[in-house]
């Protein structure tokens, strides 16, 4: 079980908006990896392919990544300011 599999199972929001997150950043990884295989295995083998094509999926390929970047940062956001609070508190 990964780790982010535990934080996905808890009853904390925060915790699971954050696996989620890392779990769309691990898929976008994988992703742009086999793109960019699947793009030099074309470059090698000669193949042309539209640049538009290729440019429309390098658009939603980071447009998912903002997102995930996004959604990431405002999680780690929101937790160093309630680790802020408790430290206050003490």
């Amino acid at each position: 079980m990964s780790g982010t599999t535990a934080f996905a199972a808890s009853d904390n929001p925060l915790l699971a908006a954050l696996s989620h997150a890392s779990d769309r950043m691990d898929d976008l990884h994988r992703r742009a990896t086999d793109w960019v295989a699947s793009a030099r295995q074309r470059a090698a083998d000669g193949e042309t392919t539209s640049s538009t094509l290729e440019q429309i999926e390098i658009k939603q390929f980071l447009s998912a990544y903002e997102n995930a970047l996004t959604l990431s940062n405002a999680v780690i956001a929101k937790l160093r300011e309630l680790m802020s609070r408790i430290t206050n508190n003490l």
